[in-house]
């Protein structure tokens, strides 16, 4: 689903999608595809997204026969923190921080880590050492500029507490590479340009796959990552993993079940870089697609599916953004929309009503719904809660992008390191894992 996205914020998410998941949102998967990965790091350049591609949708739960919501006027309680955030009633001390240092036998310092986890306890760790002497590493891919980067694989089964490095992958030095986690034992490694290598078993062996034929674990990992477990929206005869100038763009795209094909009947998709469609499966198995707008000034669209992607229905919208993300508790209780100047509804008996407006430059990708009326965003100056209709700041916290893990496990990624926090709840002072 092709984007026009600005440089800056294209080479972004080409050197860390698949790393991690800077944003959960499918033009920011797309960008990847279509453009080399360099691995330079700045939540600045994620910020772009909420204003070139505002799709997203998070993890979500909740089934039934429930009409669709009604929009209804309402009135915020409360009015949330702009410009500068008032300091948080929290406690000062803030939630408590267990910092574990990647640290891997036979690998020497001077080795920054790139990180993936799949749960609480289950990491893959890609370590790159470059020419620290060549202005053109600073500007560019080591790669890109006639240098070999050291490249080391490491995993650990522990939370990050102790590191083993892969033995059985083959030489990764001087590659530009994409890691797509599955799970404990299964990741593939994109080796842009050249091919696909994928374990099954922790990394004792790997297999080698062409560019035209990615592995279906890595389409899997894919789909986990961007909350649309076992499905994708492509364009037809698209791999999943185009890059560069294989992008593919389409007049339609098509919702396909990995694996099988495409699913019978098609819902309403978008096409081409101006209309593409977010889609998310939720725990409960319902289906939610985002598609902008078909033209200028049309209207963006939800569409739900309860029946496992056989039959469609729109889901009404607020009038008064013109895009928005769409937020779901992980039982699915609690359904949230964020439009495009920070506002907030919340579903209530089947009508969206406005809520506490977010603060101020929290993308959507940044937000990320607990359960209990609770919410967590970020922005530059790092995390705030809402609770009662009104936002907070948690002391102690950076900017980070966040999204569950399958094990209900929250992580949040900040420049430089990944923040976990086990476990599942709403307390405000649950703890947090820095893996850094």
């Amino acid at each position: 689903m092709p984007e026009p996205m600005d440089q800056t914020f294209a080479d972004f998410a080409d050197r860390t999608a698949g790393t991690f998941r800077a944003a959960p949102v499918e033009a920011v998967a797309v960008a990847v595809r279509r453009r080399r990965r360099t691995r330079r790091g700045a939540l600045a350049a994620l910020a772009l997204a909420a204003v070139i591609a505002p799709l997203t949708l998070l993890s979500l739960g909740g089934r039934g026969e429930t009409p669709p919501p009604v929009i209804t006027p309402s009135t915020p309680a409360v009015t949330s923190p702009t410009g500068s955030p008032s300091p948080s009633p929290s406690p000062e001390a803030g939630p408590a921080v267990e910092v574990r240092p990647v640290q891997v036998p036979g690998v020497p310092p001077g080795f920054p880590p790139h990180l993936v986890f799949t749960d609480a306890d289950h990491g893959w760790a890609l370590l790159e050492r470059c020419p620290a002497d060549s202005t053109a590493c600073v500007e560019d891919d080591c790669s890109q500029a006639g240098h070999t980067c050291a490249v080391v694989l490491a995993r650990t089964e522990d939370g990050g507490r102790t590191w083993r490095r892969v033995t059985g992958v083959p030489s990764l030095d001087g590659k530009v590479i994409n890691m797509y986690a599955l799970d404990a034992q299964t990741i593939t490694l994109h080796l842009i340009r050249e091919r696909f290598l994928l374990t099954r078993d922790g990394g004792a062996t790997f297999s080698s796959h062409r560019l035209s034929t990615p592995p279906k674990e890595a389409l899997l990992a894919d789909a986990r990552a961007y909350g649309h477990e076992g499905y994708m929206v492509t364009c037809p005869g698209a791999t999943g993993f185009e890059d560069g100038a294989s992008g593919v763009e389409c007049e339609r795209e098509q919702l396909v079940k990995i694996g099988s094909g495409p699913v019978r009947p098609q819902p309403r998709l978008g096409g081409m870089p101006n209309s593409a469609s977010s889609l998310h499966r939720g725990a409960d198995g319902r289906f939610w697609l985002l598609t902008s707008p078909e033209r200028e000034g049309g209207a963006m669209r939800i569409q739900l599916s309860e029946d496992g992607a056989r039959t469609w229905r729109q889901v009404p919208v607020p009038a008064q953004a013109s895009s928005f993300g769409l937020l779901l508790s992980p039982d699915g209780a609690e359904v949230w929309l964020t439009g495009d100047a920070q506002q907030l509804w919340r579903l209530v008996d089947r009508a969206w009503q406005r809520q506490a407006d977010l603060p101020e430059e929290s993308p959507p990708y940044q937000i990320v719904a607990l359960g209990g009326g609770i919410l967590l965003a970020a922005n530059a100056a790092g995390v705030w809660r809402l609770q009662d209709g009104v936002f907070a700041q948690v002391p102690g916290l950076p900017e980070m992008s966040l999204n569950h893990l399958p094990d209900g496990t929250l992580r949040g990624y900040a420049i430089g390191s990944v923040w976990l926090s086990p476990g599942t709840g709403t307390a405000a002072d649950r703890p947090w894992i820095k893996i850094q």
